[in-house]
């Protein structure tokens, strides 16, 4: 069987690859077999040692735990005058060290060296331990007074660091302390006007947001509410001028404060403060009247509306049937038309009297002649009718006069009330645009407020920083 020779070659190199590989997994495998026996055994050896330490250690306790016991029992039957005499010793070379550096170094003092602080602390602290009884609690006094003196050393620093251990600066921050609580003495008694204030406002805002609320567009009053309401819009007017001129005051205020300094002159700056607080408390009461005002106008105009509302609907629906196209001309017509009726039954009235007196006159002569007696009964009879039909007719006719008056004074009426719906409207847009204008001013007033709130925080703050650092001179100037 013959094989080509680059077949042969080809299978030659397959062979020589996969024994390489096949070599290359053998000697893997067992690389990887001879490390995971090396991490065993390294793993027991661990363990091993672990175990040989337990018991070492477990030996030297139990050694140590004999000793303790010996130590103790030779510290009991020694009494506490070992450690005392310890601490005794101690005390001794601190004294001898504090007096090389002279007596004037004896007691601790900021101002000292590092040295002769630090053996006045060692010092102190020795005389605890001395002093101390044997439950180990130190004396309540020696401890308050080495905790006033880290207290003291603490501050000191603090105020190194800061720039404040100044005497003169001392002194002026305590003379603004004082004068900061003396304004905030003062300013305590405002803090129930102003929250009692905000109150108000917002009781007013949202009594402003219910009145527009329940104000339909289609609200109409009489004839005379802009005549009503001349003594409220001069009182708006004048309450919205005085309004103004306080703002133009709280302005000028705010600048004032703001181009000065506070510690320069606290009391004029109180000063400045009342005189605001009491400008809002007068712009608060001056609010409070307007709404009033404004409560009493819509309470009448709602009052007035429901007694007129099924009048003036009944008249409009009248006037919608009868006068569809125009109302005017029709009810002129049909007045115009009553009166010449009217004059015809008159002229008609005259004539029949003129007739009547013809035929009494005629009725008179017959009289006279005896065979003419029964066609004088006869004609009496119906003069009497005739007459009766005029009287009814003077009667239709008062009637119909009176009647006709009547027409006139409603229509009068009519045109009357519809020249007050439309004065009505104008009115309506006024005090919605009053409404709207009182509604802006709260607005305003609240973030007044807010600021002011923001003020009063910021001066706490401030005022509580100055607390500290006079406190912390106090003490230093106690301590010195």
């Amino acid at each position: 069987m013959y094989f080509e020779p680059l077949t042969l070659f080809i299978l030659g190199e397959i062979l020589i690859v996969y024994i390489a590989i096949s070599i290359f997994l053998f000697y893997r495998g067992r690389l990887y077999q001879l490390l995971k026996d090396l991490l065993k055994e390294m793993r027991r050896n661990r363990m091993l040692r672990e175990t040989l330490n337990a018991k070492r250690a477990a030996g030297e306790r139990a050694k140590n735990v004999s000793f303790s016991k010996d130590f103790m029992d030779a510290v009991n039957s020694g009494g506490r005058d070992i450690y005392t005499n310890m601490v005794e010793v101690k005390l001794q070379h601190t004294e001898k060290a504090k007096a090389e550096l002279g007596p004037e170094n004896l007691e601790y003092n900021p101002a000292h060296p590092p040295m002769a602080r630090y053996l006045a602390l060692r010092s102190t602290l020795l005389n605890m331990e001395k002093e101390a009884p044997e439950s180990g609690q130190p004396d309540q006094a020696q401890a308050e007074k080495l905790l006033d003196i880290f207290h003291q050393q603490i501050i000191r620093k603090h105020l190194e660091s800061a720039g404040l251990e100044d005497p003169q600066h001392t002194r002026k921050i305590e003379q603004q302390l004082r004068q900061l609580q003396e304004q905030v003495s003062q300013l305590e008694p405002f803090q129930q006007l102003y929250q009692d204030s905000q109150s108000s406002l917002d009781e007013a805002a949202r009594e402003i947001e219910q009145l527009k609320s329940i104000i339909p567009p289609e609200v109409i009053a009489d004839e005379n509410l802009a005549f009503k309401g001349k003594g409220y819009a001069d009182e708006i007017y004048r309450l919205k001028s005085e309004k103004f001129d306080l703002l133009e005051t709280i302005n000028k205020l705010k600048l004032r404060l703001e181009q000065r300094e506070i510690d320069a002159s606290p009391e004029e700056y109180i000063d400045m403060q009342d005189e605001q607080i009491k400008q809002q408390a007068r712009y608060m009461k001056e609010a409070d009247v307007c709404i009033n005002l404004l409560e009493k106008e819509l309470e009448t105009v709602n009052k007035e509306n429901e007694q007129h509302l099924e009048e003036i609907s009944e008249l409009k629906a009248k006037l919608q049937q009868r006068y569809a196209e125009k109302p005017s001309s029709r009810e002129s017509s049909s007045a115009q038309a009553r009166t010449e009726n009217t004059s015809k039954l008159h002229n008609l009235a005259a004539a029949q009297q003129s007739s009547v007196s013809n035929i009494r006159a005629q009725v008179n002569s017959l009289k006279e002649i005896a065979e003419a007696q029964a066609i004088a009964e006869q004609q009496e009879q119906e003069i009497h009718r005739l007459e009766q039909s005029i009287n009814e007719s003077e009667t239709c006719i008062r009637i119909l006069e009176n009647e006709l008056e009547d027409a006139n004074d409603k229509l009068e009426k009519m045109q009357r009330e519809l020249t007050a719906f439309k004065e009505l409207d104008q009115n309506a847009d006024n005090l919605e645009g009053v409404v709207q204008n009182l509604i802006q001013d709260s607005k305003e007033m609240l973030e007044c407020i807010d600021k002011y709130q923001q003020e009063n925080a910021m001066l706490s703050k401030k005022l509580t920083d100055l607390q500290d650092k006079v406190a912390v001179n106090t003490q230093i100037q106690e301590d010195a």
